[in-house]
């Protein structure tokens, strides 16, 4: 009897199916999914957070947002307006594609747009402290980027 082809199917195919199988569910196991910014608790985003250009907002434990010194302009992007008080409501989330999370935030219709506005912070650790950016991080402005004030 041939004893040939059934060592090399164990071999060839039967061993590395089975070493990629527990390379695969080690590797699943071990990973937990977590994201830099996903052991953030609200907790830690109440207070205020401002830059260097006087620009600061304020998350209350209700869920309460406040800025007196921020344009729309600054959490949307957009052209340079004359700042107002905002105000609106704020939450903690994980964006719906996954990934660190961010701080949300609602303007009612009438303060940034015609209708409802939500703009996000995106949540960093530099050197161990948590960091707000409003914005995309690709093009880093030293503006955008808050500070938690002690």
């Amino acid at each position: 009897m041939n004893t040939f082809y059934p060592r090399v199917v164990i071999r060839f195919w039967l061993l590395p199916l089975l070493a990629a199988t527990v390379m695969l569910g080690s590797g699943c196991a071990a990973s937990t999914g977590k994201d830099e910014g996903s052991e953030l608790r609200d907790v830690q985003i109440v207070g205020t957070w401002a830059n260097a250009e006087g620009i600061s907002v304020s998350f209350s434990s209700g869920g309460a947002f406040s800025s007196a010194s921020a344009s729309c302009g600054y959490f949307f992007a957009g052209e340079a307006e004359e700042t107002k008080e905002l105000e609106g409501e704020w939450d903690l989330r994980t964006p719906p594609l996954g990934g660190a999370r961010e701080v949300s935030v609602t303007f009612p219709p009438g303060d940034c747009s015609e209708g409802p506005s939500i703009g996000s912070f995106s949540v960093h650790r530099v050197k161990g402290e948590i960091v707000l950016y409003v914005g995309d991080v690709d093009y880093l402005e030293p503006r955008r980027l808050l500070h938690k004030e002690n």
